[in-house]
């Protein structure tokens, strides 16, 4: 009820906050044409699975972390207002409106009305971080942001209850075990939480111990049951989820430190842009640190007291609910730089529920300022808030680009030429890029599924990586960036295959590929002597029809190796095909092939720019073939101009074509 007439006191103020909020979310939702990415789309598809009667996910697709929550509530909506990519943003969209009464009530609760007016404001004009994330389906980080604010709460609540009640501990531990589920970033608001909710339970009535225990064995039994999809899949899966709990080593933590300074701190409080290390203006940074610096310095300062008291493990029963998202700011800094995540400086989202912290302690301070400087804290309000609309909007809209494909070249963000395409030639599997693929599933309703290509290589679907029984790498249409395109195309060609070329939604399509050298067979007898830079492990191993044997260099990759073949006089070649066997460790990190002919010319007929092409396009293969003019050739020599520290060198079979 409390939580009520608090709302009621400020409702019109607050329904203009939430207006305001919500047209600067749509005005990036429109100017972004509700493009997703495909890390977005794999929610998009779990929900439409779910939809369509499938079993419910514990996680999300292809990892054992982040629950299905947001997917759960999006399958709702796609249920009402059918499935989009528009529908799909509207989940994040409704959790950053939630997260604006939140943190009202906790500035309002914990320290006063006016507190929670400025706490408010900065959350609905925000840096240009949170908007884009406000906006971002990635599978829970909004929403944690909001369930973590909805236990800090909670436990301010409880902080200020002379007597603290059971029930509410429960409720605490159960949101704080949902959030567990949801996203473990929750662990960001359980150690403060924690820590004060402990030392209240000890310095009250002398620390009553039957009490502290009663207290946390409810709250830790709720904690289990609010996450229980999690503890239930890692019971039965060998505790699969903690294998992400890895911390940096020493020298990483340093690196951290100085990233979260430089880069990430800078990118949450709107100096940068997410992705980008330049600030938005100069000096942008530095004016940054001054106004939340010396905004976070007062609340330290005049909060010293309670502060002296935590220090000494002493509870203040008036400092609690400031104490608790001091606690939270610098527990977000502290897991963040120790965490495996802390790499991640110029796209900090790791660091999204310090915002909670940041608003609530900036409107508590500056309602402490307008008791005797009214006018210089709504200045301050002011400046803040045209910080963040800079950062929003300097130089257009803080909108990130696509997700980089291959060589700086980036997913196209209109797909409709593209699908178009597919449809009307009857395209169902394609093979293509991660951000590309999983992005064209979901646009089309899986009826264009994809095989991945290239890096990065997560499987998300295990059923869309099954079609590769099904289609070699031959039979599906390429779709690729023209980076990648023009080393598919260069391979193809030293490889003997013709296809067909069409450019579309700025990809290039590569179908119809067909075996141009099918006629081609190995030779069976036609090698008449073989050496090789190292001899002593006989290089006839090579060339004996037996893919159990192999020649190896007997010493890691070096430039210099080589390996020759002499053919019997009057073969006629046309091509060769290289095998590694059960080998594939050991291929050429380079490698150049040349034929001398029976007049003595020599030709190149693979050089590395050639080989990089093939081993791109390849993808690894133990196997490929080049395939060149045929004449009379006497020799063919290997040539291993690469370096490994550790990998041998290694040819299991080489057959000569004709």
């Amino acid at each position: 009820m409390q939580l009520i007439r608090l709302l009621k006191k400020d409702a019109l103020l607050l329904l203009l906050v939430l207006l305001i909020a919500a047209l600067l979310r749509i005005d990036f939702l429109l100017a972004s044409d509700c493009v997703i990415d495909s890390d977005e789309a794999i929610v998009g598809l779990m929900a439409r699975h779910i939809l369509g009667g499938a079993p419910i996910p514990v996680f999300y697709y292809g990892q054992h972390y982040m629950g299905s929550f947001e997917a759960l509530v999006s399958s709702l909506l796609f249920a009402a207002f059918g499935i989009s990519s528009c529908v799909l943003k509207v989940t994040p969209f409704i959790f950053s409106l939630i997260l604006i009464v939140v943190v009202y009530l906790i500035a309002a609760l914990g320290y006063s009305r006016r507190a929670a007016r400025y706490a408010s404001i900065l959350v609905a004009i925000p840096p240009s971080t949170l908007i884009i994330w406000s906006l971002k389906a990635r599978g829970g980080f909004i929403e944690i942001v909001v369930i973590g604010a909805v236990a800090a709460l909670l436990t301010v609540r409880w902080l200020q209850s002379k007597e603290p009640s059971i029930s509410t501990t429960v409720l605490i531990g159960l949101v704080l075990g949902f959030g567990w589920w949801v996203n473990n970033q929750i662990i960001y608001f359980m150690l403060p939480v924690g820590c004060l909710m402990l030392l209240k339970l000890l310095w009250q009535d002398n620390g009553r111990f039957v009490a502290v225990f009663y207290h946390f064995f409810q709250g830790l039994t709720a904690f289990f049951i609010g996450g229980a999809p999690f503890w239930v899949y890692n019971l039965k899966n060998d505790f699969a989820s903690f294998g992400m709990f890895a911390a940096s080593g020493f020298s990483d933590i340093t690196e951290h430190i100085k990233g979260l300074f430089t880069v990430a701190l800078p990118v949450l409080l709107g100096a940068k842009r997410y992705w980008q290390t330049a600030d938005i203006f100069y000096g942008a940074t530095l004016v940054a640190y001054l106004f939340y610096g010396a905004l976070l310095v007062a609340v330290l300062i005049s909060y010293r007291r309670s502060l002296g008291r935590l220090i000494k493990l002493k509870f203040d029963d008036n400092g609690a609910p400031v104490l608790l998202f001091i606690l939270l700011f610098f527990s977000c800094l502290a897991v963040f730089v120790i965490s495996s995540f802390g790499y991640l400086v110029e796209a900090p989202r790791y660091l999204l529920p310090a915002y909670v912290s940041l608003f609530v302690l900036c409107g508590v301070m500056l309602a402490r300022i307008s008791t005797r400087m009214p006018l210089f804290a709504n200045a301050m309000l002011v400046v803040l808030v045209l910080f963040n609309l800079v950062s929003a909007y300097a130089g257009g809209r803080a909108i990130p680009g696509e997700p980089f494909v291959f060589k700086g070249e980036r997913v196209s963000r209109n797909h409709s030429e593209l699908i178009s395409w597919l449809r009307e030639n009857n395209v169902e599997v394609i093979r293509t890029n991660y951000w590309i693929g999983y992005r064209l599933a979901f646009e089309t309703n899986e009826t264009i599924r994809f095989i991945l290509f290239q890096l990065p290589g997560q499987v998300r679907i295990s059923s869309y990586q099954d079609l590769a029984k099904h289609y070699d790498r031959f039979s599906t249409p390429y779709v690729l960036v023209p980076a990648q395109s023009k080393l598919v195309k260069k391979a193809l060609k030293l490889m003997g295959y013709s296809f067909k070329l069409a450019i579309r939604s700025g990809y290039e399509i590569i179908y119809d590929i067909t075996d141009a050298a099918s006629g081609l067979r190995p030779y069976r007898q036609v090698v008449y002597s073989v050496s090789a830079s190292n001899e002593k492990m006989n290089p006839e191993l090579a060339v004996d029809g037996d893919l159990s044997t192999r020649w190896g260099s007997a010493m890691p990759q070096r430039p210099g190796m080589n390996f020759k073949i002499d053919l019997k006089p009057g073969t006629i070649v046309n091509g060769l095909v290289y095998d590694l066997g059960r080998w594939s460790h050991d291929f050429p990190r380079m490698l150049r092939v040349e034929v001398v002919g029976e007049d003595g010319r020599s030709l190149t007929v693979l050089d590395p720019e050639g080989y990089r092409a093939i081993q791109y396009f390849m993808e690894g293969s133990p196997r490929f073939r080049i395939i060149f003019k045929r004449e009379k050739i006497k020799t063919v020599i290997f040539y291993q101009d690469g370096r490994d520290p550790v990998f041998d060198w290694s040819i299991a079979e080489v057959r000569i074509l004709h």
